[in-house]
């Protein structure tokens, strides 16, 4: 119901100002107080979407450290409000931020250090517990979010797949253990979380990782990488096919390309094992260091030989090969490029 549908001036007065107060104490922390103002709004206006979302959420913080989460309050009161905003996105948007900050508050408890000791098993088997109830709101909380706000969802898997992470921890717990001499002494035991709770996690991460892949953004995104993918790979089977057809059709300039790449390969190996023979002889007999340049005269000669063969290339592509494959062979190192850094982007589009 809107304010402007209202009959009674005093009803939407009071309404205005129970809105306020409900504003004010939620904004300072004080979720009892909203809660209850949210509960007199809907009195009033039953179809108010932000009474309708903060009293949801308002039970959830109150029951953040209670041993039972309220959170189907919370998930009921956020699913009614998509319902009421499904045409106002920007407002959905505000309250689905909120909604966030709320599964960040409720997650702490899995932030837990490394080094974390746990004083008996029993305490180590009750966070198991709370961390696999935690992770299940999480998910819970995600499926409920809009396709349309793809971004605000995306920051909730990314935040399961980091809480999933945990699952795998070696956890600490402190115990004791009889020394040689018969005394005891306080010890901490390795430990891992129950294996349910761990195969549980993954299951997550993996639903996490197909929902993430099915976002309009990032299906969006993958198919302009695809799009690029398939252009560039389109344009070097070109150049293949019309080169082949080149070299079937010019036995020539085949066996010219070879005697360029076979026979001064041979005469720069021999040069170059001729140098290091005479560097080493001149090591012996002179000084030793010598030997220092053998290396570097391999390097050179393989230095010199690569642009010497790339410049009699050049000059046979130029001598034989047609201006329009001339042309397509460039457009082909152009798309070879940019194929490997399409290819590592589309790697990259991935849940963090």
């Amino acid at each position: 119901m809107q304010l402007e549908e209202m009959a009674d001036p005093k009803e939407s007065e009071q309404l205005i100002n129970l809105e306020k107060r409900a504003d004010s104490a939620f904004e300072a922390g004080k979720y009892a107080e909203a809660y209850n103002y949210c509960a007199e709004i809907l009195g009033i206006s039953a179809e108010h979407p932000k009474a309708v979302f903060r009293k949801g959420l308002c039970a959830g913080y109150l029951s953040l450290d209670a041993p039972v989460l309220r959170m189907s309050e919370v998930l009921g009161g956020y699913g009614r409000a998509v319902r009421l905003l499904e045409e106002e996105m920007d407002t959905l948007r505000v309250f689905t931020a909120e909604y966030l900050e709320f599964a960040g508050a409720m997650t702490p408890a899995c932030d837990l250090k490394e080094d974390t000791l746990f004083q008996n098993l029993g305490e180590l088997q009750n966070f198991s517990r709370r961390y696999e109830s935690r992770l299940r709101a999480m998910s819970d909380m995600c499926s409920l979010i809009p396709l349309a706000l793809g971004k605000q969802r995306e920051e909730l898997l990314s935040r399961i797949v980091y809480v999933c992470s945990f699952a795998e921890r070696v956890y600490f717990c402190a115990g004791t253990e009889k020394t040689p001499s018969g005394q005891m002494k306080q010890v901490k035991n390795a430990l891992k979380m129950p294996n349910e709770v761990i195969k549980f996690a993954a299951s997550t991460e993996e639903e996490c990782k197909r929902d993430y892949y099915a976002l309009p953004h990032v299906q969006q995104q993958l198919a302009g990488f695809d799009t690029q993918i398939v252009f560039h790979r389109k344009t070097l089977e070109s150049y293949k096919k019309a080169y082949s057809e080149f070299i079937g059709a010019n036995p020539v300039y085949l066996r010219r390309r070879r005697k360029i790449r076979v026979w001064d390969t041979l005469a720069v190996v021999l040069i170059t094992l001729a140098a290091c023979a005479a560097l080493l002889f001149a090591s012996v007999m002179v000084s030793p260091w010598g030997l220092v340049a053998i290396p570097a005269a391999v390097a050179a000669a393989g230095i010199i030989w690569k642009r010497k063969k790339a410049v009699k290339l050049e000059e046979l592509d130029g001598e034989l090969m047609p201006a329009a494959l001339s042309e397509l062979r460039l457009r082909s190192l152009e798309s070879g490029r940019a194929l490997k850094d399409a290819e590592e982007k589309r790697k990259a589009v991935c849940l963090k």
